[in-house]
């Protein structure tokens, strides 16, 4: 693109001025059109340097794809791509592939309703390859698979080296070359490593150790690097040949915000560079009623994570700040303290049935840089280590829940292949973990209800992802509950009432009537749930759900563009 055209746009989106680098120009850039950054923002540049496309929400917190061109003030929505994630460009720049709805699909840029390409349950990238095919992840464990863009069946292009602990591979793409194809190899317990495929000979060449996926531009690779107290944007050079690094890998931009077990979020040309900012985000705390959708805001929170109400619905814990402690807040007084001090994610908390332990997802082996998750449990007064209660043998072990009697806590841990499946692990020793009813498709998520007569889980045998019903433990009764796809399935007023969040972040209810046996009442739309990738907390006794609701004008981050990045390089 033209240098008038990045001066006319640093102009127009930016009050900052200039680096003091020569040859280097920063500026910022906002969607406008009162949409907001989805943190992360996945931008992709055009084959021809002049528009970039990245992901919005707007102020329900719904993904959508903008397109922004580089001489533009603002940016403009593509119609139709709704829940959109992780955008690639074609080669000729006139269409955009995105992943939505467990989809592969691609759109017009100048129009059109968006077509389906393939199956992609739980997508971690894509690229667009100059013949026409599409080489991608259609989840986040196992190998690549290629696709013509016009659609068709999908041929599996790598398998995972088992015996390596190779958990995944993810975030292809394309290298300046034309005929490799770069992927980051995830694992779980030691250092993710990058790869290059040969699209011609299908060899595969190991680059190294690395914390993300790169991105390839003439003469480099850019990747994370999350070794320090903070994230960098590492540049490495590579050989003639594009097989092999050479030289000693550099620091050139600090605090790069990304989001996902090796992704980048980050995208560059020879000369332009795309990253992420972000600041700190406050959330409010609402409670809303199912029945009536009656509302009220019970405090606010910086950085707010995952939710888990306690049993008797009077304590909130919460995942919270740059580090991802927990913490516990008391509903009436506002008063909160920290539980955790302990690097490392955690997420999907729950307690125990007599509000004692907090169950919890957390990443291991932070030292080696793995990306697995085990169960911990720790004492809500805060007294005493947190001890680790299961690994699965994937990448993720997600605590779900208890049975009433506290003895078992049941997990959802994916396998060697990413297919979730529902352990029961019992919490003071005396057995050994077990699957429950093992199904071809798995459950991604589970509640049991409190009775513990009746499993609510989430599984895509249906074709996509729907809640489904089932007698515990015999599980001699099956059926499902939902119709219009599902990404939450809950219990609520004491097993009387199921509840779900659809596939467009809408919550439904359903009466639910014991007997013999257990049946649903008509389903009814409550109300739209803000999309954060947090899900709210549900009050199992009563009608409430407690939704952390970001106010995104306090903080939502922002692209910086960076022309000439090259010049960030050190010369020695």
């Amino acid at each position: 693109f033209g240098i008038g055209a990045a001066v006319m746009w640093a102009a127009t989106s930016s009050r900052q001025p200039p680096a003091t680098v020569p040859g280097l120009m920063k500026f910022q850039m906002t969607p406008g059109n009162g949409l907001y950054l989805n943190m992360p923002a996945e931008p992709a540049i055009s084959p021809d340097g002049s528009r970039i496309v990245f992901v919005c929400v707007d102020s329900l917190g719904t993904r959508q794809l903008s397109v922004r061109s580089l001489d533009a003030v603002e940016a403009r929505r593509l119609p139709g791509t709704e829940g959109a994630a992780l955008p690639f460009w074609s080669p000729d720049g006139q269409w955009i592939a995105f992943f939505a709805d467990e989809a592969l699909r691609k759109v017009r840029l100048d129009g059109g309703s968006p077509m389906v390409v393939a199956p992609a349950p739980d997508a971690r990238g894509g690229v667009w390859l100059p013949n026409d095919d599409i080489l991608f992840a259609p989840n986040r464990q196992g190998g690549l698979e290629r696709v013509n863009a016009g659609g068709g069946k999908p041929e599996a292009m790598t398998t995972l080296d088992v015996g390596e602990g190779e958990l995944g591979h993810r975030y292809p793409a394309l290298m300046p070359d034309g005929k490799q194809i770069s992927y980051v190899s995830i694992r779980g317990a030691t250092r993710h490593r990058v790869k290059l495929l040969d699209l011609e000979k299908r060899t595969v060449t190991d680059l190294g150790p690395s914390a993300s996926a790169v991105v390839p531009v003439p003469g480099y690779l850019l990747s994370l690097d999350d070794t320090g107290d903070d994230v960098h944007l590492l540049v490495q050079s590579i050989d003639g040949s594009g097989r092999k690094p050479a030289g000693a890998a550099r620091r050139i931009v600090a605090s790069i915000r990304a989001d996902n077990i090796g992704y980048h979020n980050a995208a560059a040309t020879a000369n332009l560079l795309i990253v992420q900012r972000s600041s700190d985000i406050r959330s409010r705390m609402e409670w809303r009623d199912v029945r009536d959708g009656g509302s009220s805001v019970i405090g606010r929170e910086m950085n707010l994570g995952g939710l888990s109400l306690s049993p008797d619905g009077r304590r909130v814990a919460m995942m919270m700040g740059e580090s991802f402690d927990l913490w516990i807040r008391d509903l009436e007084s506002g008063e909160r303290r920290r539980l955790t001090s302990e690097a490392g994610y955690k997420s999907d908390l729950t307690w125990s049935p007599d509000g004692r332990q907090l169950a919890y997802a957390q990443q291991f082996n932070l030292e080696s840089q793995g990306a697995a998750y085990e169960a911990r449990l720790k004492s809500t007064d805060g007294v005493g280590e947190a001890r680790t209660l299961f690994r699965g043998p994937g990448i993720f072990s997600s605590p779900m829940g208890w049975t009433p009697d506290g003895r078992e806590l049941l997990v959802c841990a994916s396998d060697s292949i990413g297919t979730f499946q529902l352990y029961l692990v019992p919490v003071a020793g005396g057995g050994k973990p077990r699957i429950h009813a093992p199904i071809p498709t798995g459950r991604n998520q589970a509640r049991l209800s409190p009775d513990g007569r009746w499993l609510a889980s989430l599984s895509t045998e249906s074709g996509r992802s729907e809640a489904w019903i089932e007698s515990f433990p015999d599980a001699a009764t099956r059926f499902q509950a939902s119709s219009n796809g599902a990404l939450r399935v809950e219990w609520m007023e004491d097993g009387r009432r199921l509840a779900w969040i659809d596939s467009k972040s809408q919550l439904w209810t359903s009466d639910v009537t014991h007997g013999s046996g257990l049946t649903l009442g008509a389903p009814r739309r409550s109300f739209a749930i803000v999309s954060t990738g947090e899900f709210p907390a549900f009050d199992v006794r009563g009608t409430r759900v407690l939704l952390p609701i970001p106010e995104r004008e306090s903080g939502t981050g922002s692209l910086e563009a960076i022309l000439g990045w090259q010049a960030l390089i050190p010369k020695s």
